[in-house]
């Protein structure tokens, strides 16, 4: 399994992570109970370049922050070196980057199996909308040259076939519940969101709802808290008293927040199936999503509320 920035999450810091890190973590930890021999590469500041986490063969073989780092010729020779190592069968990838051509590569060289693991539904979607052309060949290169494909939701496999004429394997998302402090807590009064300020996310939107609502109070997790939206919406934050810029948290402890929240606020334009939907179902946490509903599962399962637009 190769989740490049899964490393946060394994070790504990407070560094960003998304769904897909904790998708490839479980199915990694759920896939060594079963009997299999896994290993998982990532990239951070480790002092081992092999390690055991929770069964799982973890394999680091350098620093990155960026997607393009492995490109660097002494990073690209680690990578390479840790490639030949594993004795793997089959590589399953999550999210999709920039390194994703060279393993479908590699394995094709090495007639190993590759899996795309699609973990979002900006592969269907403004597919008539001018794109970034690099962008647009290196998605349909990935899903030419896979072997197999996994997806979240039905949703994803219908549109699979539809536009790619590709199978897909569903597997719904997993997720570890967290130490709950609802039971604790009293003071459930809290509006949460939870997420990357990136801007497809919409974090303003969720400022702007703050403003718009004075008299109740608002939680924003998440980073990366060097970007310069978080900066612009920190910098906000200031001026409005009911509005907290906590920042990054290291995983374990989103649950904290969950357990004295009323409600999760979801924004994106677009996903795959969040693995915060999930978390904060798992504590009885309704979802207010804007436009975007799984599968149709909160509202066939009552699980909160999807608006149509940002003024409903």
């Amino acid at each position: 399994i190769v989740s490049e920035f899964a490393y946060p999450l394994i070790v504990g810091s407070s560094e960003i992570i998304g769904g897909s890190e904790t998708q490839m973590t479980n199915i990694a930890e759920h896939l060594v109970l079963r009997g299999y021999d896994v290993s998982l590469l990532t990239f951070g500041a480790s002092d081992k370049k092999m390690f055991y986490h929770n069964g799982v063969k973890i394999f680091v073989p350098f620093d990155s922050k960026r997607l393009y780092s492995f490109l660097f010729p002494h990073n690209f020779i680690k990578l390479l070196k840790t490639l030949l190592q594993i004795d793997y069968s089959v590589l399953i990838q999550s999210p999709v980057s920039l390194l994703t051509a060279f393993l479908i590569l590699f394995s094709k060289f090495k007639n190993k199996i590759y899996v795309f693991s699609i973990a979002s539904n900006r592969y269907f979607i403004g597919v008539n909308s001018q794109k970034n052309g690099l962008i647009s060949i290196m998605e349909k290169f990935f899903i030419r040259y896979s072997d197999y494909f996994t997806v979240q939701t039905m949703y994803q496999k219908k549109h699979l076939l539809k536009m790619y004429s590709k199978e897909g394997c569903l597997i719904g998302n997993s997720f570890v519940p967290f130490d709950s402090v609802s039971s604790q807590s009293n003071e459930k009064n809290n509006i949460l969101w939870i997420g990357k300020f990136f801007s497809y996310k919409n974090p303003q939107l969720f400022v702007n709802l703050a403003i718009q609502f004075p008299n109740q109070n608002f939680i924003m997790i998440g980073g990366p808290t060097n970007s310069k939206l978080f900066t612009k919406i920190y910098g906000e934050s200031i001026e409005i008293e009911n509005l907290t810029v906590v920042g990054s948290v290291p995983h374990r402890e989103i649950g904290k927040y969950i357990g004295i929240s009323k409600i999760l606020i979801n924004f994106s334009t677009v996903e795959g199936f969040p693995n915060v939907f999930l978390e904060a179902w798992g504590d009885g946490l309704p979802v207010l999503s804007n436009k975007f509903d799984p599968d149709g599962v909160i509202e066939k399962y009552n699980l909160g509320f999807c608006a149509t637009s940002y003024s409903e």
